[in-house]
C-alpha cells in the first residue's frame, strides 16, 4: 500500500472527465481523486484500494470519525453518475463503486478503509489509453473545497491536451456537467457568483493552471462561456495523454540522421529564479543540474519545441525536487541527492508538461 501524498498521480479517463456527477459533494469527489491516485490504471487487479482513516484525514485536513465516514461512504456508493457513451451524446447510468469496508486494524490502532470500483466500469478506470485521459498531481484537486472546482479542473486539463488555448461551452452544457441544474442557477448572475467564479478562483489559487473566461451573448443573453486556459509558468511538469496514444514507426527506407547535440551555454539557466523553485539547492548548482538535463532533453524528447526547451528543463528539475527532496527531511546533501535522482532516472519520471511543449 503506497503512501498517500500530494505527489501521487491521478490518471483520469476522458469518460470520467466528461461524466455527469449529480449530487456529488466536494468530499465525495476528493475521495474519487484519492482512489484514482492509488490504482494502477493499466492493471484491473488494483481495483481495490486501501488506506487508513487517519492518513486520509491528515492528508485532506479533515476531522472525521468512523460514524461520519460511514455516512459519506453510504452516499458515495449509492450515488449515480452518467457516463457518456463513446462517440455519441448518450449516457449510461452507473454507481461508480460497489463495495466499501471499514475495519479496525489493531496493529496500527486505526480504521482501515477499503473501496472497490464497479467491475462493469473497468474500461472507464483501467482501459484509459484507448480513448485518452488526463494526468495531474493529486495535490491540485485534493485541497479544493468546491465540487465545481474539481469538475472544471478536469475539463480544463482535457482541453489543454488539444493545444488550443480557448474553448467554448454552452451555459446549458456547463451547468449539466456541474450538476448545477437547480432553478436557483437559472439567472446567469447567480450561476456565475455561486458556481463559476468560485471554481475559477479556486483553480487559479491552488492548481498548476491559470484560467480566465469571457461571456458569449445572443440577444443580450449569456448563452456560452469561452475559457482561456494555460499552464502556469514553471508549474510542476505533467505529461498528459492525447485522445489516443500513437506509436510512430519510422519508414524503413528513410535512414535516420543523427545531429550532434549542442552543449548548452555555460551561463544558461543562471537567470532562473531557483530560490523559489528549488530552495534547498544553491543557484549555481541548480543551473549546473539544469544544463545536464538540457543535454539529455533532445534525445529523450526529440520533438520538443525550441521555444519551450528552457521551460521544459526547469520543469523537470522542479519535478525532481518535488519528488526527491521537498518532503524528505533526511537528505543531508540536497544538491548531490537531486543530481543523482535525475541521472539515475528517465526525464519522463519528473516531467509533466503538456503537449503544447511538443511539435
Amino acid at each position: 500500500m503506497g503512501e498517500l501524498t500530494g505527489g501521487n498521480l491521478v490518471e483520469k479517463s476522458k469518460a470520467l472527465v466528461w461524466a455527469r456527477f449529480r449530487d456529488y459533494t466536494a468530499g465525495e469527489l476528493r475521495l474519487l481523486e484519492v482512489y484514482l491516485s492509488r490504482i494502477n490504471p493499466r492493471d484491473p487487479e488494483s481495483a481495490t484500494v486501501k488506506f487508513t482513516l487517519q492518513e486520509y484525514c491528515e492528508f485532506l485536513g479533515l476531522r472525521m470519525n468512523s460514524k461520519t465516514l460511514k455516512a459519506q461512504l453510504m452516499h458515495f456508493l449509492e450515488n449515480v453518475v452518467a457516463v457518456p457513451i463513446s462517440g455519441s451524446n448518450e449516457y449510461r447510468l452507473y454507481t461508480l463503486f460497489t463495495m466499501a469496508e471499514v475495519r479496525t486494524d489493531p496493529d496500527i490502532r486505526s480504521y482501515m478503509v477499503s473501496i472497490e470500483c464497479n467491475p462493469k466500469l473497468q474500461p472507464v478506470f483501467f482501459d484509459i489509453a484507448k480513448n485518452g485521459y488526463v494526468k495531474y498531481r493529486l495535490r491540485y484537486t485534493a485541497s479544493m473545497k468546491s465540487q465545481y472546482s474539481i469538475l472544471l479542473y478536469s475539463m480544463l486539463r482535457d482541453w489543454l491536451n488539444t493545444g488550443r488555448k480557448e474553448h467554448e461551452i454552452t451555459i446549458d452544457r456547463l451547468r449539466d456537467q456541474f450538476g448545477a441544474n437547480d432553478k436557483s442557477y437559472d439567472l446567469f448572475k447567480d450561476f456565475r457568483k455561486r458556481v463559476l467564479d468560485v471554481a475559477v478562483d479556486e483553480i487559479n489559487l491552488i492548481s498548476d493552471i491559470h484560467v480566465e473566461y469571457s461571456r458569449v451573448k445572443s440577444n443580450r443573453k449569456v448563452v456560452a462561456i469561452k475559457f482561456k486556459v494555460e499552464l502556469k509558468k514553471y508549474a510542476e511538469p505533467v505529461i498528459d495523454a492525447e485522445s489516443s496514444e500513437i506509436e510512430t514507426v519510422p519508414l524503413k527506407d528513410a535512414p535516420e540522421r543523427e545531429k550532434p547535440v549542442r552543449s548548452p551555454r555555460s551561463a544558461a539557466y543562471e537567470d532562473v529564479d531557483w530560490t523559489s523553485i528549488v530552495p534547498d539547492v544553491e543557484k549555481k548548482q541548480c543551473a549546473s543540474i539544469a544544463r545536464s538535463v538540457a543535454r539529455r532533453l533532445k534525445s529523450e524528447y526529440p520533438n520538443i519545441r525550441a521555444d519551450k526547451k528552457k521551460d521544459a528543463v526547469v520543469n523537470i528539475v522542479q519535478g525532481a525536487y518535488e519528488q526527491a527532496i521537498k518532503d524528505n527531511p533526511n537528505v543531508d546533501v540536497p544538491e548531490a541527492y537531486l543530481r543523482t535522482a535525475i541521472n539515475n532516472s528517465p526525464l519522463s519520471k519528473f516531467a509533466t508538461f503538456g503537449f503544447d511543449y511538443l511539435e
